[in-house]
C-alpha cells in the first residue's frame, strides 16, 4: 500500500501471534522511519550499507547509506527491553502477519557482495577490485 521502504525498531508487547505460533503477538514501534522509495529501486541494483550499535540505551546507533547517501542517522534505543529473546535483523522482502496469502503478488530480490566489517571503507561494496 506504500512506496516507502521503512527501517523499523520495535519490541514485543507480549502474548503469541495466532498466525505465527511462538512469535510475539504484537509489536510496538520505537522507530519507524521511511528511508527510500521502492520505486527508485525497482529494476536496478541498489547499494545498502548499515552500521548498528545494538544498545538498550541512548548509546544505541544506526547509520544507513543507500547508494552512498546517508538516509538514516539514528541515536537512541536500538535493542529494546526483551530484544535478547526476539531480536533479529532482517533485510529483503518482509510481509508480516499475512492473513490471506492469495492477495500477495510475486516479488524477487537478488543479493551480491554481502559483507561485514568494523568500518565502512572495508565493506566489499566499497572496494575497487
Amino acid at each position: 500500500r506504500s512506496d516507502d521502504l521503512d527501517y523499523v525498531i520495535s519490541y514485543a508487547t507480549g502474548g503469541e501471534d495466532k498466525y505465527a505460533p511462538g512469535q510475539p503477538k504484537a509489536c510496538k514501534d520505537v522507530l519507524r522511519q521511511p528511508i527510500y522509495k521502492i520505486s527508485d529501486m525497482r529494476g536496478k541494483w541498489t547499494k545498502f550499507e548499515m552500521f548498528a550499535n545494538w544498545e538498550n540505551s541512548k548509546n544505541g546507533e544506526v547509520d544507513i547509506f543507500i547508494n552512498g547517501k546517508q538516509v538514516l542517522d539514528y541515536n537512541g534505543i536500538v535493542c529494546p527491553a526483551g530484544c535478547d529473546k526476539y531480536n533479529f535483523l532482517g533485510y529483503g522482502l518482509y510481509i508480516g502477519n499475512v492473513q490471506d496469502i492469495s492477495k500477495l503478488k510475486a516479488s524477487e530480490v537478488m543479493f551480491t557482495q554481502l559483507s561485514r566489517s568494523t568500518n565502512r571503507e572495508d565493506l566489499l561494496v566499497n572496494k575497487s577490485n
